[in-house]
């Protein structure tokens, strides 16, 4: 017998000892099966115990997965007779002479470049038929290509559409040009940095007039197209940022002819207020000052293009007064700030117009999010509020220390250069004071169809321009004027330009010429009259 690794031995000393030692080796077996019985048992009942825990749960997966069968096969069953359905509406609709609507019509808004459309021309286009040679010189100027660099369209995508001059090509072209009108827009573009740079004579040229009709149809792109294209050139945001240059232009092609031929409110005014917030960005130093990055620099370019887009002519007073559709749908909160930002943003669900497409999912809600800041900033019901919280956080400090600080900065300058007419050099005042009264007159106008009292200053019977121009300089444009001097040095001009503009109105009231007060030679063809 082995015992704990011994062997033992048991003499055999008689039957009756070997019997005993069978007995107790039986003994031995037995109890080992018993004890071995017993663990088998114990674990049997836990593993029972497991089963019962786990069979409910199963139970409930059994009954999900008949439930999504059942679901995914009724879906099926209802696809098949939508389809059937379809094909039967689609035999009858062919049999009446007629065709599907297509499928890119997805936007919940108007397409701009639907109306009117060009003679001869079925099928809507993408972008405007723009002069690519006058474009090519001036992306050049800007982004000229590197010599011995290989053109690759698919590869460069910021140059996907146009391939820009080398710059020793630039020389030779902008010195040998002959076209009189690519002459002249191309000395009227080397103002771009100026801060008279002059967008009714750039309009003028582009489409050939400033007034109704040649805002109502700019078949080659105005001065909001060209404006645009060409900063987006001169900050190197299209490389930077590897933005696609079709997408670009058919976005600017659809911004630009989403702007009404209004007076005041069309896309002429949007290039005026896109060119001075670059100036502000750029010479009024606010890039160097706030440390802003292209990504900021873009969203301000793009909130200035589009920030009166689709603009209807009225303020937001009337659309309230009325209760129209608008007033009653944004709840009267910022009605045509809340209409220019969502129709642009509906039509870029269009793949084709939308500019946002190259950055993540991140970025593009974090570049909405700017745009859509900015543009609600030039409401003028916001402005003692925004002018209120600047004035606070200079107080505190100049320094822009957060996010917040960063984009009241941005909304600061898209909302000086909106209302920035009163600084400008007399010439281009008077231009834009005359375009304002008129869509002004115009509201009033209708109001008075209406039955409806006429606002202030809209009035043609009775409005004196040089009390409500004096007024509106006074305590609105001087005192955001002095506060962006504070902030930006640099801008200070534009409030001493102010003072002379105003100085011109106290003189007209002073000696009673208001009344024969006439426009300057450029302006003198620019009056508009329903």
């Amino acid at each position: 017998l082995d015992v704990g690794g011994k062997h033992l031995e048991l003499e055999k000393a008689g039957q009756d000892e070997y019997a005993v030692f069978l007995k107790i080796c039986s003994s031995f077996t037995k109890f080992r099966n018993f004890t071995k019985d017993r663990d088998v048992d114990s674990e049997l009942e836990e593993n029972s115990r497991a089963a019962n825990k786990i069979r409910p749960v199963l139970m409930n997966y059994e009954d999900e997965f008949k439930v999504y069968t059942h679901c995914i096969t009724s879906c099926k069953d209802k696809e098949n007779s939508i389809l059937k359905e379809e094909q039967k509406l689609s035999q009858e609709l062919s049999s009446l002479g007629g065709s599907a609507a297509s499928e890119e019509i997805v936007a919940c808004v108007r397409n701009p470049l639907a109306a009117p459309m060009p003679v001869g021309v079925e099928k809507v286009p993408d972008c405007r038929d723009i002069d690519e040679e006058v474009f090519r010189i001036v992306k050049s100027a800007y982004d000229p290509w590197e010599e011995g660099v290989e053109y690759d369209p698919e590869k460069h995508i910021y140059a996907n559409v146009i391939r820009p001059y080398t710059a020793s090509e630039f020389n030779e072209v902008t010195s040998a040009l002959t076209d009189e009108k690519r002459i002249a827009i191309w000395k009227l573009m080397q103002d771009l940095d100026e801060w008279d740079y002059d967008v009714f004579a750039l309009q003028k040229e582009m489409s050939g007039s400033y007034t109704h009709e040649g805002l109502a149809n700019q078949p080659n792109g105005g001065s909001l197209f060209l404006t645009c294209y060409a900063l987006f050139y001169k900050y190197g945001l299209m490389r930077k940022l590897n933005i696609n240059e079709r997408v670009v232009i058919n976005w600017l092609s659809i911004v630009e002819a989403g702007y009404h031929p209004n007076p005041y409110h069309n896309s002429m005014h949007a290039a005026d207020v896109l060119h001075v917030s670059h100036y502000i960005l750029k010479k009024g130093k606010l890039i160097e000052k706030c440390k802003v990055s292209d990504e900021d620099v873009f969203c301000t370019l793009f909130a200035a293009c589009v920030h009166d887009y689709n603009h209807p002519g009225i303020n937001n007073a009337f659309h309230v007064k009325t209760q129209n559709y608008l007033a009653v749908l944004f709840n009267d909160r910022s009605v045509n700030e809340n209409v220019h930002t969502s129709c642009v943003f509906e039509l870029m669900r269009l793949d084709r117009f939308n500019v946002l497409a190259g950055f993540d999912a991140a970025k593009r809600a974090e570049l909405r999010e700017v745009i859509v800041e900015l543009v609600l900033g030039t409401d003028m019901g916001l402005h003692a509020q925004i002018l209120t919280r600047f004035k606070k956080k200079l107080e505190i400090s100049s320094k822009v220390q957060s996010r917040d600080d960063m984009k009241l900065a941005l909304t600061m300058c898209v909302k000086m250069a909106d209302i920035s007419n009163c600084g400008r050099p007399q010439k281009l005042y008077h231009g834009w004071c005359h375009q304002i009264a008129d869509e002004f007159f115009m509201q009033g106008d209708r109001e008075r169809l209406m039955g409806l009292a006429v606002s202030p200053f809209m009035d043609r019977y009775t409005t004196v321009m040089s009390k409500g121009q004096t007024a509106f300089m006074n305590y609105i444009v001087v005192p955001l004027f002095e506060c962006m001097a504070e902030f930006l040095p640099n801008m200070a001009h534009a409030t001493e330009l102010t003072e002379q503009n105003k100085y011109f109105w106290q003189e007209q009231a002073k000696n009673k010429k208001e009344a024969s007060f006439s426009l300057p030679p450029l302006f003198s063809e620019g009056r508009f009259f329903f």
